[in-house]
C-alpha cells in the first residue's frame, strides 16, 4: 500500500500537522490544520498523489485550513511530495 507525504526539502523531514481550535471565532472551521516539519504530532498523509498536490497547491488560510487543505508557512519550492510504502505485517 502506498501513501503520499510532504517533505520539507531543506531538512529532509516529513511534515506532520498541528490542529488548533478555532473555538469562539466566527466564519471559520471549528479547527485549523497546519503542516509543520519541526514538531508536528502526527504525520500528514494523503491517499493519492493528486490529493497531496492539491493540498500543496491550495495552502489555505487558517480559517479554511482543513486536513485535506492545510495551511503551511513555507515557500512552495521548499516542499515536495514523497511516496511512502506501507507494509502491514
Amino acid at each position: 500500500m502506498y501513501r503520499y507525504a510532504v517533505q520539507h526539502i531543506p531538512t529532509g523531514n516529513l511534515c506532520g500537522f498541528n490542529v488548533t481550535s478555532n473555538d469562539g471565532r466566527d466564519f471559520c472551521d471549528s479547527v485549523s490544520y497546519e503542516l509543520n516539519h519541526i514538531d508536528g504530532d502526527n504525520l500528514w498523509l494523503a491517499s493519492t498523489y493528486d490529493e497531496a498536490l492539491h493540498a500543496l497547491d491550495t495552502n489555505a488560510e487558517w480559517y479554511n485550513a482543513g486536513y485535506n487543505t492545510p495551511e503551511y508557512r513555507y515557500e512552495r519550492d521548499q516542499l515536495r511530495i514523497v511516496r511512502l510504502e506501507i507494509n502491514i505485517i
